[in-house]
């Protein structure tokens, strides 16, 4: 794939998200204007909904640029080619309205915050027009108001373009009650307007990381199209297999010598790490664009996305709502209705989880046709379980805990020191964070074990029933079970493997070369953490 001479590498637009920027200072850009150019031909008023900083404000960009008419900033793009020119009749300027709650502060989730971030977009224009704002000071009105006297002074309709619509929602999750939350009031008060004035809109987008039951903050703007599982726009964030080997060819092959890998191998670790987002179910899948150009720029893999800012909304959501985090390492069966809208006040996270880009479509149930949802990559995968363990214990895995030690004692077979560090770390946890219940005790070990880097298996089905624990190692495979002190002892367990049969596919197939170790694992009520446990068959380090 190499030439023999000196790849020229492009600029990676990190932080960047001004398609005028990007396009004026030649930085690498994935070309989306084909679909933005269906998109504003199609389409009138929309919604969309996609991770957080995953191109979002971008593509809201772009179309910015596009409907003040800047052909200049599209030479050579698919856009180009599809729009006629000035002389007939393409590119017509329009004034754009754009509110960019990407860029506000909420950190207090009061209304005097969003008050603020609506003045910022509207006094402008207000002055711009000489706009005298009504009696009322709502807000609302004001928008209303805004629209019309720009249409009555261009005879051109107006462009509405909202970024991160819901940045002001998600700061105050925890006291969000929709009937009475002021926020959500104002604002849907606020998109109503859409309705309201769409004789004097020419085009307007809402974006998003989550819907928010769509139908109650929207029930003004009911005329919104939501593209966010439409398949024909599923690959308009993020970029595709396609589109990272067309673009980035050079990058990638710089990528794997960086990191002793063949072009191949990168592509494989690529894949592994950051593709893997369908979010419409028709298989087609993309790269999270953030954590792509970083790792291109740096030739270092790592959570970029993750290490981006952490997500405490959701992991404060999965730990309000006890939920299990077990249940992510099997498929999880939702309908599209299910998954399209996010209730604060309902204990299902799955919706959330989804829209914000911790599960993905990973299939469609034929008989059903339920969504089949799992984690994106490993990326997701590990940051999440990291973010969650920095919750639930007192360590983080990626920096001061020393997890190759529990590695080593597992590679090699030492159970006793491994069980002895066991021990201590549930012994560490604060008595409010551990339940002391089995499925604490299993989700814990669960994490630990998945960030030292080994497969695991939790709840695996069997025809009698379901082991805790499998890990798979290179050496071994470890089948687990778990008992509470009084329920069971260690042999007890291990009679329950054997009973049930959890190892027996393993034992049984002629293929398999690893070692199957059974233990029995009892947890003490009282201490809570390991009080004994049992190896069968019994290893000397």
């Amino acid at each position: 794939m190499s030439n023999s001479s000196t790849p020229v590498l492009k600029r990676m637009p990190i932080g960047i998200q001004n398609f005028p920027e990007i396009a004026s200072q030649n930085y690498a850009y994935v070309d989306k204007t084909g679909l933005v150019h269906q998109l504003i031909n199609d389409t009138k008023h929309n919604f969309l909904s996609r991770p957080r900083r995953f191109g979002k404000s971008l593509l809201v960009s772009t179309l910015k640029a596009y409907f003040q008419g800047k052909a200049d900033l599209f030479k050579g793009l698919a856009l180009e080619k599809l729009e006629p020119s000035v002389e007939d009749g393409g590119w017509e300027k329009h004034e754009v309205i754009h509110f960019d709650f990407a860029a506000g502060d909420f950190s207090r989730g009061d209304i005097e915050s969003l008050h603020i971030q609506l003045d910022n977009t509207l006094i402008p224009l207000e002055q711009k027009y000489q706009v005298i704002p009504p009696a009322l000071t709502n807000h609302g009105s004001r928008f209303l108001n805004l629209i019309r006297t720009i249409f009555e002074q261009t005879q051109e309709r107006v462009v509405v373009l909202f970024d991160e619509y819901d940045k002001p929602l998600l700061s105050r999750l925890e006291q969000f009650q929709t009937e009475t939350d002021q926020v959500h009031s104002e604002l849907r008060a606020f998109f109503t307007v859409l309705k309201s004035a769409d004789e004097y809109i020419r085009f307007s987008l809402l974006t998003g990381i989550t819907k928010f039951a769509k139908l109650t903050l929207f029930s003004g703007a009911n005329q919104l199209a939501d593209l966010s599982l439409i398949p024909q726009y599923s690959a308009i964030c993020g970029i595709t297999q396609e589109e990272l080997e067309n673009n980035f060819q050079p990058e990638i092959e710089e990528l794997g010598q960086a990191n002793d890998l063949d072009y191949a191998q990168t592509l494989d670790k690529l894949r592994e790490e950051y593709d893997g987002y369908d979010f419409t179910g028709d298989q087609i899948k993309v790269y999270n664009p953030f954590s792509t150009i970083n790792v291109l720029h740096r030739k270092k893999f790592s959570n970029y996305w993750f290490e981006s800012g952490t997500p405490t909304f959701l992991v404060k959501q999965i730990q309000q709502n006890h939920f299990n985090l077990l249940k992510f390492e099997n498929d999880i069966y939702s309908s599209a209705p299910d998954i399209e809208n996010y209730r604060p006040e309902e204990p299902d996270i799955i919706p959330l989880m989804f829209q914000s880009g911790y599960l993905t479509i990973q299939g469609i149930e034929a008989d059903t046709q339920e969504y089949i949802l799992g984690y994106p990559n490993n990326e997701v995968r590990y940051g999440l379980l990291n973010q969650l363990m920095k919750f639930q214990t007192p360590v983080s895995l990626s920096s001061d805990f020393d997890s190759a030690r529990f590695y080593k004692d597992l590679k090699k077979q030492d159970f006793d020191n491994f069980f002895q560090r066991l021990k201590s770390f549930y012994s560490s946890i604060p008595y409010d964070l551990n339940t002391g219940s089995e499925k604490f005790y299993q989700g814990i070990f669960y994490m630990l074990v998945t960030l030292i880097g080994q497969y695991v298996k939790v709840e695996e089905h069997h025809a009698a029933g379901s082991s805790d624990v499998v890990i798979e190692m290179p050496n071994q495979i470890i089948v687990i079970e778990f008992k509470l002190d009084g329920s069971g002892t260690p042999a007890d367990a291990l009679a329950q493997i054997e009973a049930k049969g959890y190892a027996t596919k393993y034992e049984n197939d002629p293929s398999e070369t690893r070692l199957v170790v059974k233990i029995g694992i009892t947890f003490d009520n009282e201490q809570r953490t390991v009080k004994e446990y049992e190896v069968n068959p019994p290893l000397i380090p």
